[in-house]
Order: structure tokens, then C-alpha cells, then sequence
């Protein structure tokens, strides 16, 4: 078995990082009303340049982290797209699916409400699609560059 290539898990997860940000900034516009009526429901201001600079962070900490766990796939799935999408689903059902469960049981969403819905299936894409750019990037034995 080969040892993870930790400089290409940076370069693929930066990658997915960067996928991962821009998504969650085109969904700040694309659904900027509703995100603006959860925030007064909750009696919560809009999050500013400090939150935000902690979330664009994040993304690039989850696109990291979802390249090394492509490398992790690898060998027993293969390189490529079935690897990627596997792990890019387990990034989603870990981060995205669990914090709506919660958010549910906490009553920031309700069962209802259709953001519910449209934010799994956004984020579902999101992850998948940088699950692939990440996974694409990735190399075992290579160095960034080559």
C-alpha cells in the first residue's frame, strides 16, 4: 500500500476548498432573502467579516479533508470518480446532512420549510463537485507540479 501523498491531498483539498467557498458565497446571493428572514426569525444579526473569514476558512478545512479521504478510497475503490463521489458523499452525510438534523431538532429549520430541502441538494452538488476537482488533482507518488 502507498503512503498518502500529503502535499497533493493540500493542492486537491485547496482546490475543493476553493469550490466549496465560492458555492456557499453564490448561495448567499442566490438566496439571500431567505437567509435574511432565518436570521430575524432568530432575532440574529447577518454574520460579519470575522464569521465570515472563520467560514471561508472552514471550507478550505472540509476540502482538505475530503481529499484525504479520496486518498483514503483510493485503494480500495480505485482513483477517480467513483472514489471521489464516495467520499464526497461522506463529507456531505458527515457535515451537511448531520448539521440539518440538527439544526431541525434545534428549530432553526422546520420539516417544512423548503430550504430544508434546497440547501441538501445544493450542498449536495457542491461537495460532489468539488469532490472530483479535488480527486482529479490528486496523485499518489508525485509531487504539487509535476
Amino acid at each position: 500500500m502507498t503512503q498518502i501523498n500529503t502535499g497533493r491531498v493540500i493542492a486537491g483539498g485547496v482546490l475543493a476548498g476553493f469550490i466549496i467557498d465560492a458555492f456557499e458565497w453564490l448561495s448567499s446571493v442566490v438566496f439571500r432573502g431567505t437567509y435574511e428572514d432565518m436570521y430575524a426569525a432568530l432575532n440574529l444579526p447577518e454574520p460579519g467579516a470575522g464569521a465570515m473569514a472563520s467560514l471561508t476558512l472552514g471550507g478550505f478545512a472540509v476540502g482538505i479533508l475530503l481529499v484525504w479521504i479520496y486518498a483514503g478510497f483510493r485503494p480500495r475503490w480505485g482513483p477517480g470518480p467513483k472514489a471521489a463521489l464516495l467520499a464526497g458523499l461522506a463529507v456531505w452525510l458527515l457535515g451537511w446532512v448531520w448539521q440539518m438534523v440538527v439544526d431541525i431538532a434545534m428549530g432553526i429549520y422546520s420539516l417544512s420549510a423548503w430550504m430544508w430541502v434546497m440547501a441538501l441538494v445544493w450542498t449536495f452538488v457542491e461537495v460532489q463537485v468539488a469532490a472530483l476537482a479535488g480527486g482529479w488533482l490528486y496523485r499518489e507518488g508525485e509531487t504539487v507540479g509535476v
